[in-house]
């Protein structure tokens, strides 16, 4: 899977291809055990992908983390409407490597519309791009 993500990445097919490739890992992974995700975090990852998700992954460790999910821009909104109640991280790719984050939920402005974490193809392509240059 690793190769073909890579493949997919970096040449000249869509990314639409990509996203179905993150749900195919997600159901692969999901086989392994019954402990790999809840009946919480499935009824989100499914109510994400009936609004437009093509794929997802959760990131980070047991009892906290993120759910990363991968989507066209324009099915974005539709997306965070389909999770209320999930608190939307806005990122983009960086090219510095690990650095230390600290979450500060005292610090962050109120959101008014909670929604989950959606990929942004420009980015995810920006950055695989990077990434082909460095030899990575």
């Amino acid at each position: 899977m690793v190769d073909e993500g890579i493949a997919i990445l970096t040449g000249p097919d869509s990314l639409v291809r990509f996203g179905r490739l993150l749900h195919e890992a997600w159901e692969l992974k999901r086989s392994l055990s019954t402990r790999i995700t809840t009946p919480t975090i499935d009824a989100m990852y499914a109510a994400a992908c009936r609004a437009g998700a093509l794929g997802g992954k959760l990131l980070g460790a047991g009892g906290g983390g993120f759910l990363l999910l991968f989507a066209k821009p324009e099915d974005h909104r539709r997306i965070r409407a389909a999770l209320p109640g999930c608190l939307n991280v806005p990122f983009r790719f960086d090219y510095q490597g690990s650095q230390i984050m600290v979450y500060q939920p005292d610090a962050l402005p109120m959101i008014e519309e909670p929604a989950a974490v959606a990929m942004d193809h420009d980015d995810l392509a920006s950055y695989a791009a990077a990434l082909s240059q460095a030899g990575r």
